[in-house]
């Protein structure tokens, strides 16, 4: 974003080059990598992906495959890339895989509901109305007749 600001070429959404955000990607697989630096690598990539889908990138998938996989054992990491890059379609399958999972802490399932309602309407509107009166989260619950009403 710096360098398109010296050059007079600024937009709104942050271009990585390919190089960088395989650093990037890299560096957020990295298990040492803290979780306030993997928060901004994860917010970098959203800003990288933008409103609008590009297509398929796979080291996004791989990044979501290697991290989402892990739920059971690390929620954050997973609810951070939900809560971000709820807008790549790559995210959809592991958002339903947490919803259909049980034990699964209720900030986790709203991450996951939200993220699929961006992109997947359809398995949203299902999933709300199968489980909205049987919710006990609130958030979850408000989320859910959103998906309703819309």
């Amino acid at each position: 974003m710096a360098r398109s600001a010296i050059s007079g070429t600024f937009h709104n959404q942050l271009e990585l080059n390919a190089a960088e955000k395989s650093r990037l990607v890299r560096y957020m697989l990295d298990p040492n990598t803290s979780e306030m630096d993997f928060r901004d690598g994860a917010r970098i990539l959203a800003d990288h992906i933008g409103l609008f889908y590009r297509g398929p990138d796979t080291e996004i998938d791989d990044l979501l495959s290697k991290t989402m996989s892990r739920f059971q054992v690390d929620n954050y990491r997973p609810l951070v890339l939900l809560q971000t890059l709820k807008r790549y379609p790559g995210i959809g399958p592991y958002a339903n895989s947490i919803l259909d999972s049980t034990n699964i802490p209720s900030y986790l399932r709203e991450a996951a509901f939200r993220a699929l309602a961006v992109s997947f309407q359809d398995p949203a509107r299902k999933y709300a109305m199968a489980h909205l009166l049987d919710e006990q989260h609130s958030p979850l619950q408000d989320a859910e007749a959103k998906v309703l009403v819309s």
